[in-house]
């Protein structure tokens, strides 16, 4: 049986082998955004002639905020970089996905982010819940084991 004394490297044994395998590029996301390709196009109608189109040469290397200040109808995403609309200070849209993004609003800016899919947050959660629980579990039936033991114990002359 575990002891006490070994619950803890334990538990962070678990929660290595857990973290380790949980990379950002587990569920195919781009884990920086210097590795991507493609771009984003940025209608201002739906029959526009002349849209925006940005790949991640048209932004700063230092900030990767590109200025718009410009009505969006919608936004098509191709390639692996992901954005980020910005339309106010309360209000952002990230574009992770491929395909049409429908926007209707003026864009004051654009960034390039570095893309993050649910999975790569969800995972890791769940494994540390996983291993937390576990934990509790085995501390509580540690405990319970040595009370039984306790009670269960006679006392005799010497030890009285």
């Amino acid at each position: 049986m575990i002891s006490k004394k070994h619950i803890l490297p334990l538990a962070v044994l678990i929660s290595l082998a857990f973290s380790k395998q949980t990379n950002a590029g587990v569920f195919g996301g781009q884990e920086n955004s210097q590795d991507c390709d493609g771009g984003i196009i940025l209608h201002s109608k739906i029959d526009d002639e002349n849209p925006v189109k940005l790949t991640k040469d048209d932004f700063p290397k230092d900030k990767k905020i590109y200025k718009l200040n410009q009505y969006v109808e919608f936004g098509r995403h191709e390639g692996t970089c992901c954005y980020k609309l910005i339309v106010n200070k309360n209000y952002k849209l990230d574009v992770m996905d491929s395909g049409d993004h429908e926007v209707k609003r003026v864009v004051k800016r654009v960034a390039m982010i570095d893309c993050v899919k649910t999975g790569n947050i969800v995972v890791p959660v769940v494994a540390t819940s996983f291993a937390i629980i576990l934990i509790a579990t085995i501390v509580i039936l540690l405990r319970r084991r040595y009370q039984h033991r306790k009670a269960l114990s006679v006392p005799t002359e010497e030890t009285s």
